[in-house]
């Protein structure tokens, strides 16, 4: 699976707002006050890409116990590459660039047998600023 996106926020108010490249929808990377400014810009470019492959393509493991119940239907791996520039009005320059990669486990569930649900579990690392992050998420996939 991969995802480009790009922006630019112009206007009056562009001093006002800016885009944020690092987190779970970003650059998968460690926060750091020490990226400063290539952390944010009124304009950016990002692509997420992801290599997602089965362990367990059929589980279909029932929990009725809990509720609300869930039923597990699939057990993938990821690994991932994710790559972010941010800048505002000068030009941008690709030493500016953040970047991480890692590898995930991604559980797909259904909640009360209907809906959709995913468990996410992610290491991130980023040679920009040497540094390793965990995610836990839940919820929707790009």
């Amino acid at each position: 699976a991969s995802r480009l996106t790009g922006g630019s926020i112009s206007g009056r108010d562009k001093n006002m707002y800016t885009y944020k490249l690092i987190g779970y929808s970003g650059v998968r990377m460690r926060r750091q006050d020490e990226l400063g400014e290539l952390n944010y810009g009124r304009n950016m470019v990002l692509t997420n890409i992801e290599w997602r492959f089965p362990i367990v393509s059929d589980l279909n493991y029932y929990m009725w116990y809990m509720f609300p119940d869930f039923l597990f239907r699939s057990f993938y791996g990821v690994f991932f590459v994710d790559v972010g520039l941010a800048w505002n009005d000068e030009e941008p320059k690709l030493e500016n660039s953040l970047y991480s990669y890692g590898v995930g486990l991604r559980f797909h569930t259904f909640i009360l047998q209907t809906f959709p649900f995913s468990l996410n579990f992610i290491w991130a690392y980023s040679p920009v600023n040497d540094k390793t992050e965990f995610y836990f998420l839940f919820g929707p996939v790009f």
